[in-house]
């Protein structure tokens, strides 16, 4: 079995883009001075343009994947929801809704020791601190079939102890 170099990154994702031919030939050229590969030119490139693209007021894309990227899926959605909610796609914005709103997931504090109006009612804040990523992460294909298809799992809705008081507040 043949083994990487050392240092060479295994691929596993795949884009298929359309260039127009004078583009393309450009990306030769590129890759034949630069000694690379056709897609590690590329990827050298989409890289580098991270730097110009501001995620926020504070700092580019590139800078932010410190913050954004994980290994995760739901960890992803959770630290973009978190980052900067306006770039979450309408699909994620129901997931997110979803478990914000969802005691279960969040490290709870009792409201009626004077921190809310409500006698015995839970509160919990919206912070990276607070959120189980373990039960959001554990519960996470029940939660993308309820959001996603709108049909209700065939064991009913997901259980989650505590939430939703209304199950039909899911029906998307």
């Amino acid at each position: 079995m043949a083994r990487k170099p050392k240092g060479e990154v295994a691929r596993s994702e795949t884009l298929a883009i359309r260039l127009d031919p004078r583009t393309r030939y450009m990306l030769e050229l590129a890759s034949r001075i630069q000694h690379r590969t056709l897609s590690s030119v590329v990827e050298w490139m989409i890289n580098n343009s991270l730097k110009d693209i501001p995620a926020d007021e504070a700092q580019s894309l590139a800078s932010a994947q410190v913050e954004l990227w994980d290994i995760e899926e739901p960890d992803r959605l959770i630290n973009l929801a978190l980052y900067n909610y306006n770039l979450l796609s309408f699909d994620e914005q129901k997931i997110w809704k979803v478990i914000k709103e969802c005691e279960y997931f969040w490290r709870e504090k009792n409201a009626s020791s004077g921190e809310s109006d409500a006698p015995n009612s839970w509160t919990w804040k919206v912070t990276k601190s607070n959120i189980f990523y373990d039960r959001v992460r554990s519960r996470w294909d029940e939660i993308k079939h309820l959001v996603l298809t709108g049909e209700k799992p065939k064991n009913g809705y997901p259980k989650f102890d505590v939430c939703p008081k209304d199950a039909t507040a899911w029906d998307f």
